[in-house]
């Protein structure tokens, strides 16, 4: 599957760099790209640094700046010719490229306006996990805790969601307020570590992955364990980044690593791992020493030996490094 079959007619800009591009915003316009440049946020202060000055220029002085800067498409290319067809609407595209070159998210924009965004998978793994987003997404409808599916589509024998647009602010949300995500999450069930359905999951997946001293040192402490969990919807990879402010509520989205049958306290451990790790780059033991403060309950240890174990067997199924979680669960042997 090539990029160029993603492309709408129209001038794009490609970031950080033509050679390596993480994202092609359609320049088209300076509505266009202030809508495009949603798509592209990156952690690194250079970078960020990077889209604010093309943003404004794009934005202000659009039409010079993409005679320098930009290239253009004389047409639509096949996957937006096949959704305008199947949608009978027309669009205009900017595209990222995920980082773990797992997918496409396609912001289709009509009319001047984001008419939502596509998820097309670039191969086998990244395939499972839009399914299991669309899993979730059809779940969740009735409790309002994802962005609605507009429509699923086939195109060169893979599947691909398109969800809703959703107004709204990205980033930092108050601790009351996505705990109170998390506390709609919750089912009616409990169960002992030993006989809850993620753990038992978790440790079948460990064994046979052949991650048997992770599937030792965890079960250690699942069979002490004497406290009950409750069984939740688990959205699997929650952060500030994929939580969204509108005017009414706070919307959590990206739910490729849903889990129908989840343990409670998993993602709460996840949200503040994220925050420690990717926002403040604390290393080692000042990871376990700040989650410990943050998280301040008795059955820490276990609960995040679990985490670690279930994002150590995530790493490995995408082939990506997994010593940091590694060298933590050390730490805490």
């Amino acid at each position: 599957m090539h990029i160029e079959e993603f492309f709408s007619k129209g001038d794009y800009l490609a970031l950080p760099t033509k050679n390596n591009p993480k994202v092609y915003i359609n320049v088209s316009s300076a509505a266009n790209s202030k809508m495009g440049f949603d798509l592209y946020n990156p952690f690194s202060w250079k970078a960020r640094l990077l889209k604010s000055g093309t943003n404004l220029l794009y934005s202000y002085a659009n039409y010079f700046t993409k005679k320098i800067f930009s290239f253009s498409k004389s047409e639509n290319e096949p996957f937006i010719k096949e959704i305008e067809r199947t949608l009978k609407t027309n669009f205009q595209s900017s595209i990222y490229i995920s980082t773990n070159k797992q997918k496409l998210v396609i912001q289709l924009i009509s009319n001047n306006m984001i008419y939502g965004y596509v998820k097309f998978p670039l191969n086998d793994l990244g395939q499972f996990r839009i399914l299991n987003e669309k899993n979730a997404l059809e779940k969740l409808i009735g409790l309002r805790l994802a962005p609605k599916l507009i429509h699923t589509g086939t195109y060169e024998g893979n599947t691909y969601i398109l969800t809703e647009n959703i107004q709204g602010t990205i980033g930092h949300v108050e601790e009351d307020d996505w705990k109170l995500i998390l506390n709609q999450y919750q089912k009616k069930n409990t169960f002992k570590l030993r006989s809850h359905p993620r753990i038992m999951e978790l440790r079948l997946n460990l064994e046979n992955n052949g991650l048997l001293d992770i599937l030792k040192l965890i079960n250690e402490g699942i069979k002490s364990s004497k406290d009950e969990y409750l069984e939740v919807f688990e959205h699997g990879d929650f952060a500030p980044w994929n939580l969204i402010r509108t005017k009414e509520s706070i919307l959590p989205f990206d739910y490729e690593y849903f889990e129908e049958n989840g343990l409670q306290f998993l993602d709460e451990l996840m949200y503040h791992f994220r925050v420690i790790t990717l926002l403040k780059g604390k290393k080692g033991q000042a990871i376990i020493d700040e989650l410990r403060m943050k998280f301040n309950r008795a059955d820490f240890e276990i609960l995040f030996k679990i985490f670690l174990a279930k994002e150590i067997l995530v790493c490995q199924t995408a082939s990506e490094k997994y010593k940091t979680e590694l060298n933590l669960l050390e730490l805490l042997k």
